[in-house]
Formats: C-alpha cells, structure tokens, sequence
C-alpha cells in the first residue's frame, strides 16, 4: 500500500485519485485505511472544485471504486475539513452509487460505531 500511495503522490490528482482507487480492488483489504484516505483525501482536494470535473472522475469509477471513494469522503467529512468539497463529492457519488454505496459503508464490519444508549428508565 505504501508503494500505491508513494506513486500516486508524483502524479496529478485526478491520476493520483484513479490509481488510489484501483489499490482496493485489487487487496482484499487496505491495510493501512487511515494513510490510505489521508492519501485519497489529498487527491481529491487537488481536483478541481467545479462540479462538471467531480462528475466526469466519478462516472468512469466503477461501482467497487464508488464504494471506497464514498468511504474515503466520510472519513474526511467526519474529520471536518474542507467538507463543502467534500459533500459535493458525496453528491456525485450519489448519483452514480445510489443509496447502496451508503448503505454499504454504514454496514461495513471494519468501521466501528459508537453510540450512546438513552436511559429510558429516569423515574
């Protein structure tokens, strides 16, 4: 994974983001998925912020690529930076993923929810 990630830095972003989306395809896992979003994170900021560019990256991606890019931007939307960008990246992915590429990250056993249970019993 180090060596996907150290190509895609010396490549332009929009190359940088497809060459980081093939790493999942063909792993079975990415071992490392902090440094990996991290490195995903810093791709798509380098693509232009008009949404015809957002659009034409994410209609080539294929559906696994649409997954793991969606997982990427709430990896970024849940650190908080530069989220406008990224919930126009969120939009588009959307439109060519549907509710499946959400569903899919929510449910994915490796992300780990913490929710806080109510009380409900408080007399």
């Amino acid at each position: 994974m180090d060596q996907v990630i150290a190509t895609a830095k010396s490549l332009q972003p929009k190359d940088a983001l497809l060459s980081l989306l093939q790493a999942p395809l063909q792993m079975d896992i990415v071992v490392d998925e902090d440094k990996w979003c991290g490195a995903v994170l810093a791709a798509i900021s380098g693509v232009k912020d008009a949404q015809t560019e957002i659009n034409s990256v994410v209609e080539g991606l294929q559906s696994p690529q649409v997954d793991a890019l969606m997982r990427a931007v709430y990896v970024g939307l849940e650190k908080g930076d530069n989220c406008t960008a990224l919930l126009k990246w969120h939009g588009a992915l959307y439109d060519k993923g549907g509710v499946g590429s959400i569903v899919r990250f929510m449910c994915d056993n490796k992300k780990e929810f913490q929710v806080e249970a109510e009380d409900d019993n408080e007399d």
